[in-house]
């Protein structure tokens, strides 16, 4: 099956699930992943503003003593910036190919607050669907795969989503990058 088909069908799948279903799966997302030595261990953990068909990880800004930070787009380069709270987010929308617009929310790019690669012990990653080995499909644009390529990167890749979300076959092509693993509800 092809990378645009499969999109289009997840996202039929996704606008199918009723919102208290999302927030039920979500809340049981953040519990595993509270429950990972990898999230006990990280300092800094980089979290992804959730789209309204991705899980709402927000709930993990609760009860804990970490440093988070937040992709920002700028052209064709996507990087991380610290955030205090989540309020500090702000919205934006993104053009992706094909003409698709999502709207998402990110924090301010300061120069101060910017957070290298090598700075981020643990990264949540979001996709439409995750394959059984780790490999992901993204929206398209290719932020994430540029970004879990970077050779300074070291950080745990974890794969965040539903469970309907994974699927056994996720096409590959040679620029496409795996997580480390997947945490599903």
């Amino acid at each position: 099956m092809q990378k645009a088909t499969l999109r289009r069908q997840m996202r039929m799948l996704l606008r199918k699930m009723s919102t208290e279903a999302a927030q039920h799966e979500s809340q049981r997302v953040v519990e595993k992943i509270r429950g990972l030595p990898e999230w006990q261990e990280a300092r800094c953990v980089a979290l992804y503003s959730p789209l309204a068909l991705e899980p709402d990880i927000n709930f993990l800004w609760q009860k804990t003593l970490k440093t988070f930070c937040y992709p920002v787009v700028q052209g064709e380069v996507m990087d991380f910036y610290y955030v205090s709270t989540p309020e500090e987010l702000i919205p934006k929308t993104l053009s992706l190919p094909g003409g698709k617009t999502i709207s998402l929310r990110e924090p301010k790019p300061l120069a101060q607050h910017r957070v290298y690669p090598e700075q981020i012990d643990l990264i949540l990653v979001p996709a439409l669907a995750f394959g059984m080995r780790g490999e992901r499909l993204g929206h398209g644009a290719g932020y994430y795969d540029r970004y879990l390529a970077h050779p300074m990167l070291s950080a745990v890749k974890i794969g965040v989503c539903f469970a309907l979300q994974k699927y056994y076959d996720i096409p590959v092509e040679p620029h496409d990058q795996r997580v480390d693993f997947i945490v599903h509800s």
